[in-house]
């Protein structure tokens, strides 16, 4: 069986762990699992230079897209990949399925001498990046010029500034819940400084994700919570999730198990063998 471990290459250094453990645990299975970082050569391959499977962790739904139009099996998959990497996308699969979201916009002019302060995101950032709070029309001006001209939503401020929940499903199944909180920070990301703690969840989250999970039928990923006035809203999905805070707080192998999974999935879809 043979397998594209897909990443950036900066990304991937960054992540050397996860790397590792996903290819040492692939290797366990008879798995001949592959770093690919040049995401620009992958769009050239040829049918016989394509792999049985992609484990895809860059921010690219057409690369998904691409793999999938040539009936490889990624991991995550298209949709999830589309949805999850666009914010607004995300906000308005949140109103389909009737799950509890923070009001949102996308930012046009229209906005520009809107009431503050709210939330400014570019609609594909990541970790924390490109999230701004916004109080005045100086603050508007200058995120905006860093922003350079990026798809943006406008966010309802949550009652609750540096303080989030994210929970961890793979194979539609809940891992962990970590509660992640920042006290120098409106943003509560680890990779920010934001403290962490394994924390249980209610009823409530874990039908938001089923409902999440029946309509992307994701692999792994994070669904992220902020709280607002007492109650866990629904921010973000994470596609490309990090496992850092799982190995931090929990004894969970989330390498070994997302490995273990991708392989019955592949032989419950009788995948041929292309690996050595």
């Amino acid at each position: 069986m043979l397998g594209f471990l897909i990443y950036e290459d900066s990304s991937a250094k960054y992540n050397k762990f996860f790397v590792d453990e996903l290819i040492k645990n692939a290797k366990n299975e008879g798995i001949d699992l592959i770093l690919k970082c040049d995401i620009d050569s992958l769009f050239k391959l040829k049918e016989n230079e394509l792999p049985d499977f992609a484990i895809i962790r860059v921010i690219n739904p057409k690369l998904n897209a691409f793999f999938e139009t040539q009936n490889i099996p990624c991991f995550n998959n298209y949709k999830t990949s589309l949805i999850a990497n666009d914010k607004y996308k995300t906000y308005q699969l949140a109103k389909k399925l009737n799950i509890k979201v923070m009001d949102t916009l996308l930012f046009d002019n229209k906005c520009l001498n809107d009431d503050y302060p709210f939330i400014l995101k570019s609609v594909d950032g990541h970790g924390g990046k490109e999230v701004f709070f916004i109080n005045n029309q100086e603050n508007l001006k200058n995120a905006l010029l860093k922003l350079n001209h990026k798809k943006c939503i406008k966010q309802k401020i949550a009652s609750s500034l540096g303080l989030d929940m994210r929970i961890y499903v793979l194979n539609q199944k809940i891992l962990a819940a970590i509660l992640r909180e920042s006290k120098t920070d409106f943003r509560s990301n680890f990779s920010l400084g934001g403290e962490v703690k394994l924390v249980t969840i209610n009823k409530e989250q874990e039908e938001v994700v089923k409902k999440i999970c029946q309509n992307l039928d994701p692999a792994f990923i994070g669904i992220d919570f902020i709280r607002h006035h007492g109650k866990w809203i629904l921010n973000e999905i994470e596609d490309v999730v990090g496992s850092r805070m799982l190995y931090k707080c929990t004894k969970i192998d989330v390498a070994l198990i997302y490995i273990k999974y991708i392989k019955n999935k592949l032989q419950s879809l009788n995948i041929e063998k292309k690996g050595k």
